[in-house]
């Protein structure tokens, strides 16, 4: 049975015609206007699991914006507002062990009692800080 999710992520060759390309001491360096780049994350968050029942606990807003018709889903909101508000589509995993010792800091605060685990900084703090929850 089909899905209603649009499981595309686009080809290199798509990414590749967005982009500027320049040599600066023998180096080839990339650019593309902001609003191509905006439209490129948008195809690859496309392929981005969202846990619509997750985001919408989460995210009253986008529950009324639903519910007043401004917008179909969660999945869309997260595609075309909520990643570039800094909103996580889902609850990430966070290996503890791993995240501690990656980060001194966390390891740390866990200590003097400042955050409750490190899967509940990586959702506060973590996240928008850049942190990955997992080694890759």
């Amino acid at each position: 049975m089909p899905t209603t999710e649009i499981d595309y992520f686009p080809p290199f060759s798509v990414v590749k015609k967005s982009l500027q390309f320049k040599s600066v001491h023998g180096e080839v360096q990339v650019s593309l206007p902001y609003d191509e780049l905006v439209h490129l994350v948008k195809l690859m968050a496309r392929s981005v699991h969202v846990d619509e029942d997750w985001y919408l606990a989460g995210n009253s807003d986008v529950v009324t914006a639903i519910r007043n018709g401004q917008i179909r889903s969660a999945r869309q909101h997260w595609i075309e507002f909520g990643y570039f508000e800094g909103r996580l589509p889902s609850q990430l995993a966070v290996d503890p062990d791993w995240y501690l010792n990656r980060y001194p800091d966390v390891a740390q605060a866990l200590a003097a009692g400042a955050i409750e685990s490190p899967h509940s900084h990586y959702l506060e703090f973590g996240y928008q800080e850049g942190r990955l929850p997992v080694s890759i």
